[in-house]
């Protein structure tokens, strides 16, 4: 069974998308699980731990080469992020509620962004443009929006992404191609 046909919707169910426009698959896929843990929280509000949770579960395999010891990310997302379950239990989950869509569900819905998401989607944004050859059509990854929250030491997450061994210049190295 394939999961993706070719307008990016899952075969059976709603549609995978992004606030941030021109995005990658693993963006979609930030988003979604941002969603999922601030639904857990029984939130109304995206916060910067939501976001930082998503991009755990969904890309931790392309972004632990930014760590020396990626086991120190895992380490603050689990005591940052309030995460008790494995990764692959959220993928579980995603994957029936994508599946088997129901009112109650975290899918297909957009919850308010705390003005630190606010600013760091639009951060993102001339991230991505930045890059690009044609700013337009500017594609956003999880290494845009990581990079995003963790340059900002003044603020207490980018503070602790620095102190668990995130190589920030080999992030933003990496952000230029």
């Amino acid at each position: 069974m394939r999961f993706w046909n070719r307008d990016k919707e899952i075969t059976k169910g709603a549609t995978l998308t992004s606030p941030l426009g021109n995005s990658s698959s693993d963006v979609r896929f930030v988003w979604l699980f941002a969603h999922m843990v601030c639904t857990d929280r029984r939130a109304e509000v995206v916060e910067l731990s939501d976001l930082l949770a998503g991009i755990y579960i969904s890309s931790l395999e392309k972004l632990s080469m930014f760590w020396s010891d990626w086991q120190k990310f895992e380490e603050l997302v689990e005591r940052e992020c309030a995460l008790r379950d494995p990764r692959w239990f959220y993928w579980t989950r995603a994957y029936d509620a994508i599946r088997h869509p129901s009112r109650d569900s975290f899918t297909g819905k957009f919850k308010r962004c705390h003005p630190e998401v606010e600013e760091t989607k639009n951060e993102v944004k001339e991230i991505a443009k930045r890059r690009a050859d044609a700013p337009q059509f500017a594609v956003i990854n999880s290494r845009d929006i990581l990079f995003s929250i963790a340059r900002r030491s003044d603020r207490p997450l980018g503070k602790k992404l620095a102190d668990s061994g995130l190589d920030l210049v080999r992030l933003q190295n990496s952000l230029m191609h």
